[in-house]
């Protein structure tokens, strides 16, 4: 029998004030945990120590957390020899467990009534079979009232009348939005204003009953939804069984309320699917099962209901503990979660009632609410382990905000699986699009146009990727597969070489290290120009070339400053294109505080009145309105388009949001290097911060210039041979898992001169990204032949 820890014996003892749990600082104190235990954790043995130890509740408890929570299919499974500690979070009446991780699961203590209750992240018990719709019901109502940034803000028709002269949005010539009318039993075209609940699911491979050009005039009569309720799968039922349980009256399903047989009628709605998600009162995600017949267990016909079995531990008498993980945690290892289509419908609404677990979970802006947990005792109560669920930020908000939560959700995108390589953008559309617009560029081939400098740069977590064809593949679009991207351009220098680790340093990034003027030509041959430059001063490119004179001995011509060169461009930042950092704030300023800026291509984002009219209760001055009042005058002639080319079903899509396949155009300066052997890597865990470790880049001489990360690695050639390479942008931080960081004497601790380069191919007369890396600045000196020179290059 293998002797307990003091922590154990200490837990034996714990006392209760008047049958209340202990708080965190009675916690503190009575478990002894000093400033090492707080920060390291209390170390409870190895997890071989912990499973002899049978006489133990608590270590038992633990043993099965550890157990259940870890990732026993992975090759990384639990060792005998794992040492595992407790811990102790800040403002916490719980414990964490130093394995699996942190994060996501938590030892509680169990109340069955809440004056017993001392913090949220206590354990109730849950004894009813089935879901009650009233406690739904509350939460949402709870919510709507008290959570200010989860309900829409609504403009009085007072301050409307002034606009309403000059401004009709004419929201029914370009919307489709429909809905499951249940009280008149039929589908019926709806404002996007209206209440309505919407339903995320997966629909898996079953035969479903959907909606088609054939039977959408008999399912827009009454009573028409009754007759084929037998023929609906399980999870559509109980949703419309739960929407009416709750006294609402609509329910928007894509396959109920999209023509499923009509590509303009599926295109317009996907077009809208951020305003549909968003616009929603509340959204049911039915992330149980793997097909769209699981159901919502213990709603409507569902009868059964997979009550949680727990493991308890009888710590001391009348007190006990089990184990929570949380929501985040269930999601990553459902079906639902490995679908690319269910990640807008999950981040974009305000509100979801999430179906998992056998259980019911309520999360918004500001709450993480369950059945199983004490937690909606608080009005506002934040899940620390709900934050990899990536939220949309405000529309007013920080532009490095929404460069880093398009970074993220990508990132969490990139692991998905689609049924077509054609829907990888369609997917997330609705998210790309507000982020995009916020960040006032424009979208290529899914990127922001403006950034390309970093987003360009995306490695591959595996270096097993798969090309798509119906996309760039300088795009993650382009590939299938993890990918992420480098958070090294998040470090910044100063003059002393002091270097910070901050969101904001990216856009100094991006001002101080750019070398390309980057350029986009899509399939009718429209030329747009992405970065704004003076084509009146010398170019950038010019610049690094003339800093390597023996590489570059002719200087004289600018190769962006030529007549027919990338400077010019058919179009211009004055429409939103590209963002304004230099406004009426300083540069600094517009950075760290919310945008409070005009921004035109918002209004591209609204497909209804009420959003429109938000959007104008904002705007601060004349001269907005003015160029307002232009957009109205496009909008008028979209309208008029609209409504030229409306069918029977209804509105047709204006245009397509994404190009069938747009390529960059831009100048580069292009060098050859060697590849050489990879050393042998120790195995390390798989984490979603992974990236392929770099292969050798080798000079002339076989020095080690640089280091690549092959997009797949079958795709590149064997050690010895060359591999042609584009310089994109200055750098100052090796990436992590870089060649260059196994050199003797690699110093991580000063700032490198390095660029971030993209491996090509050519086919066609069109370059295409095979993988991305850094080199020195020496490797401009000895590259192999042929020697490095500018090229005019189009990136497919």
């Amino acid at each position: 029998m293998s002797t307990c820890t003091n922590f154990c014996e200490n837990l034996k003892s714990i006392k209760l004030d008047h049958g209340v749990l202990p708080s965190h600082e009675e916690l503190i104190e009575q478990l002894q945990f000093s400033e090492d235990d707080r920060e390291r954790g209390r170390l409870l043995g190895t997890w071989n120590d912990l499973r002899k130890r049978t006489h133990c509740d608590f270590c038992q408890l633990v043993d099965k957390a550890v157990s259940d929570s870890a990732d026993l299919s992975d090759s990384a499974s639990v060792r005998g020899d794992q040492l595992i500690s407790v811990l102790i979070f800040p403002r916490e009446q719980s414990f964490r467990l130093s394995y699996p991780s942190r994060l996501g699961l938590r030892l509680v203590f169990i109340a069955e009534d809440f004056q017993h209750v001392r913090g949220p992240d206590t354990a109730r018990l849950v004894h009813e079979s089935g879901i009650k719709a009233s406690q739904i019901k509350s939460w949402v109502r709870t919510c709507e009232e008290q959570h200010e940034s989860c309900s829409p803000e609504r403009v009085e028709q007072r301050h409307r009348d002034q606009w309403n002269r000059i401004i009709d949005f004419k929201e029914s010539a370009t919307s489709n939005f429909r809905v499951l009318d249940l009280e008149l039993g039929c589908i019926k075209h709806v404002a996007l204003d209206t209440r309505y609940v919407a339903l995320s699911y997966v629909w898996g491979h079953l035969p479903m009953f959907k909606l088609n050009v054939d039977n959408f005039e008999q399912l827009s009569c009454e009573g028409s939804l009754e007759a084929i309720r037998e023929d609906l799968p399980q999870t559509v039922n109980d949703a419309i069984d739960l929407v009416m349980a709750l006294n609402e009256r609509y329910l928007w399903v894509d396959g109920l309320c999209l023509v499923q047989d009509d590509d303009d009628d599926v295109s317009l709605g996907v077009e809208m699917m951020n305003s549909i998600y968003q616009g929603s009162y509340f959204t049911v995600v039915a992330a149980s099962g793997a097909n769209a017949a699981a159901g919502l267990p213990g709603i409507g016909h569902s009868q059964r209901y997979d009550k949680q079995s727990r493991h308890f531990a009888e710590i001391a008498s009348d007190i006990r503990m089990t184990f929570l993980h949380g929501i985040d945690w269930h999601l990553s290892r459902s079906v639902y979660n490995e679908r690319g289509w269910t990640l807008q419908e999950l981040i974009l609404p305000r509100r979801t009632v999430i179906f998992i677990n056998g259980q019911v979970y309520f999360r918004c802006h500001e709450a993480n609410w369950s059945q199983e947990s004490w937690a909606d005792k608080w009005v506002r109560c934040l899940d620390p382990d709900d934050s990899n669920i990536s939220r949309i930020p405000d529309v007013y908000d920080t532009f490095t905000s929404f460069i880093w939560a398009y970074q993220k959700i990508c990132e969490e995108y990139s692991r998905r699986k689609l049924r077509s390589d054609g829907d990888a953008l369609r997917a997330l559309g609705g998210i790309i699009r507000p982020l995009t617009s916020y960040m006032e560029t424009a979208i290529i081939e899914g990127l922001p146009g403006y950034y390309l400098d970093h987003f360009l740069l995306f490695i591959s977590s595996d270096g097993n990727l798969r090309r798509r064809s119906e996309f760039g593949s300088f795009s993650w679009a382009g590939w299938e597969g993890r990918i992420m991207w480098p958070r090294e351009n998040f470090v910044w220098y100063n003059d002393d070489g002091e270097h910070t680790w901050e969101m904001t340093n990216i856009i100094k990034y991006l001002k101080n290290t750019r070398i390309i003027e980057w350029n986009a030509l899509d399939a009718t041959a429209h030329l747009e120009q992405l970065t704004s430059e003076f084509w009146n001063k010398p170019s950038r490119l010019i610049q690094l070339m003339c800093e390597h004179p023996d590489v570059f001995p002719d200087t004289e011509n600018d190769p962006n400053r030529q007549v027919g060169g990338s400077w010019w461009s058919s179009s211009t930042g004055s429409h939103g294109d590209m963002p304004h950092w230099e406004g009426n704030r300083s540069f600094d300023d517009r950075l760290l505080h919310p945008k409070r800026g005009f921004s035109i291509k918002a209004f591209d984002l609204a497909n209804g009145q009420a959003e429109f009219d938000r959007l104008v209760h904002h705007l601060e001055d004349g001269i907005e309105k003015m160029v307002l009042q232009n957009w109205v005058a496009g909008r008028n002639i979209d309208v008029r388009d609209a409504l030229e080319n409306r069918s029977a079903l209804g509105p047709r899509p204006l245009s397509q949001n994404f190009p069938p396949y747009t390529v960059l155009d831009f100048n580069a300066i292009s060098l050859h290097l060697i590849i050489g052997t990879s050393a042998e890597r120790e195995h390390h865990e798989r984490s979603p911060f992974s990236r392929i470790p770099g292969i050798p880049l080798l000079s002339a001489t076989d020095q080690l210039v640089g280091s690549l990360h092959p997009d797949n690695i079958n795709l590149l050639g064997p050690p010895g041979s060359t591999v042609e390479c584009l310089i994109i942008s200055r750098c100052n931080t090796p990436t992590a898992a870089s060649a260059l960081l196994t050199s003797d004497g690699a110093d991580t601790k000063q700032p490198w001169n390095l660029f971030w380069i993209l491996h090509i191919v050519w086919e066609d007369g069109i370059a295409e990204r095979r993988g991305v890396g850094q080199i020195l600045r020496s490797a401009l000196e000895t590259a192999v032949d042929p020697k490095p020179e500018v090229k005019k290059v189009l990136l497919g």
